[in-house]
């Protein structure tokens, strides 16, 4: 172990990439020849970063809110300076957690004339560019969509296949959670639409 990084034989499930995919007995089968949860000659180092990201929105007139790079009709629409992509803004800032860079509001002030109804998938592949460029990849994301209306039980695929292509990741790394507010407080009474992600990203160190 050298820092946060751990080898790759105790992170199996995030990072079977590196050598190979898991047989039935639950061993990596090595490019070396060897088949073992841990092999010395062909350890990778990784490092590892968490981060949390929450966003939220009024909600207003109009005719459908942006989830995840996904347009879907609705008779309300998200009250923002940019296209109101709340799911997208909670992916930034999640990203931008685990790697310490601050927030989106640092990267993306709703002061900037500029920023005025931008498309949030430019604002996350800046994000993201610059994490690739240094080495990172999604080990994965877990999303939860806080919106009593409308419902996401079609479109919840369609968003995983989104985040997945904005983020350079396996569909298989990304998940995607609907909930509503039961009728009660500003998510209830559709007074708002909110997302919360977590993400887990990996870097090979060494």
């Amino acid at each position: 172990m050298r820092g946060v990084g751990r080898r790759v034989g105790s992170l199996r499930g995030a990072s079977l990439s590196f050598l190979g995919k898991q047989n039935e007995a639950g061993y990596i089968p090595c490019s070396c020849g060897k088949v073992s949860n841990y092999c010395e000659e062909n350890s990778v180092v990784m490092e590892i970063r968490v981060g949390i990201g929450y966003d939220c929105h009024r909600l207003g007139p109009g005719s459908g809110v942006r989830l995840g790079g996904v347009f879907v009709p609705h008779d309300r629409s998200a009250v923002a300076h940019s296209d109101g992509d709340v799911l997208l803004h909670a992916v930034i800032d999640a990203i931008l957690g685990a790697l310490a860079q601050g927030d989106i509001g640092e990267h993306f002030p709703d002061n900037d004339p500029s920023n005025k109804g931008r498309n949030s998938c430019e604002m996350l592949a800046e994000i993201w560019e610059k994490a690739r460029i240094a080495g990172w990849q999604v080990g994965n994301l877990d999303c939860t969509i806080f919106a009593e209306r409308p419902r996401l039980g079609t479109v919840k695929e369609q968003i995983r296949r989104s985040l997945a292509r904005l983020l350079d990741s396996e569909v298989s790394r990304i998940n995607v959670k609907a909930k509503t507010g039961e009728g009660v407080g500003p998510i209830g009474r559709e007074e708002l639409i909110a997302a919360e992600v977590a993400v887990l990203l990996l870097r090979e160190t060494g």
